[in-house]
């Protein structure tokens, strides 16, 4: 009987301890801020309630546009993998801090100030980054004129008014204009627009095609992850938090593959609206592109990396004529509403 009693006690106390563990845990991440809703292309918010730096990442390959699909041929790129410090722009709201480089006019590196990298700790939680770990966001032109295929040359080098932008106390939002022209006499703007506690990033690109012919291209949006573990995850437990991609269709809203699932099986989907996401425990990155639109999602693994994401169907701009064409980039923690 003793030593019955004794073991008991022993399972009880290994319980509280556990349980105090958890409740720590969650004082430090688990209590996640709502996030305020925001106007976005699908109900990305509300099916996501479960629960420093080198180039862009261009030397894996470009996505297969929807013209192209039936195609085996992938051209890869042999871009350099180096940054110039005098490209980075520097970008900081309430709750995200932000640099991108102007090669390419890609976020490189996002911390939120509000979150903290681990417990008693005083730096921000990094999400994007290439200092610890591969882990970045891209959105490029790609297919026929596209800037950012290989097969059309060197990454676009974008001119930005400012080294730093920041949203004052009295704003509401903020606008950062990259602007590039090609030879042939079209005029780009790459444009992220921030708004005041909110995660969620417009991305857009408006054409202005001022050359002597047709211009075409797809926008794409990519996701590039190296396949280390959760660097927030501190539990010593054996609970292991999911740490891999997300797709949401209108037949299946949350879908999840891990690193192995996806080495396994590549994914490829021609979807209308939907979204790609990172979940990294709490915390995630998302693609949100035009809900008005089918658009091919795909997942390669090549050198280590891992790149998820969408490619849209072709835009045409005549020539003399402007067009816009946008998404949604969402660099923050999960939602809870």
């Amino acid at each position: 009987i003793l030593m019955d009693l004794r073991r008991s006690i022993i399972l009880v106390a290994l319980a509280v301890v556990s349980y105090m563990l958890i409740l720590a845990w969650n004082e430090d991440y688990g209590q996640i801020n709502p996030v305020p809703k925001t106007t976005t292309q699908s109900s990305f918010k509300e099916q996501l309630i479960e629960t420093d730096i080198p180039a862009p990442s261009n030397n894996a390959d470009d996505f297969v546009t929807p013209e192209e699909i039936k195609q085996s041929d992938v051209i890869a790129s042999d871009r350099p993998d180096k940054i110039d410090d005098n490209q980075i722009v520097h970008i900081s709201t309430d709750v995200l801090d932000v640099k991108i480089d102007l090669k390419g006019g890609n976020i490189i590196s996002a911390t939120m100030p509000h979150y903290k990298t681990s417990l008693g700790s005083d730096d921000p939680l990094s999400l994007i980054e290439k200092t610890n770990r591969h882990y970045v966001v891209e959105s490029g032109l790609f297919g026929k004129n596209g800037f950012d295929s290989s097969k059309n040359g060197p990454l676009p080098s974008y001119t930005a008014d400012k080294a730093n932008y920041v949203l004052s106390e009295n704003e509401s939002e903020l606008t950062i204009d990259l602007n590039y022209q090609d030879q042939s006499g079209v005029n780009v703007i790459k444009r992220y627009q921030f708004q005041r506690d909110d995660y969620l990033i417009r991305v857009s690109y408006l054409i202005n095609n001022q050359s002597q012919n047709v211009w075409e291209a797809n926008f794409s949006g990519k996701i590039v992850r190296d396949q280390s573990g959760d660097p927030s995850s501190q539990t010593s437990m054996g609970m292991q938090s999911f740490l891999g991609m997300a797709l949401s269709s209108p037949e299946k809203p949350y879908e999840k593959y891990d690193f192995s699932d996806l080495k396994e099986s590549p994914i490829n989907e021609t979807i209308q609206g939907g979204w790609v996401a990172f979940i990294q425990h709490y915390f995630l990155s998302a693609w949100i592109p035009s809900a008005e639109q089918q658009h091919t999602y795909q997942s390669r693994f090549k050198n280590g990396l891992h790149l998820m994401g969408f490619i849209s169907p072709v835009t045409k701009v005549e020539v003399g004529e402007e067009k816009t064409i946008e998404a949604s980039l969402y660099i923050g923690p999960k939602i809870i509403e």
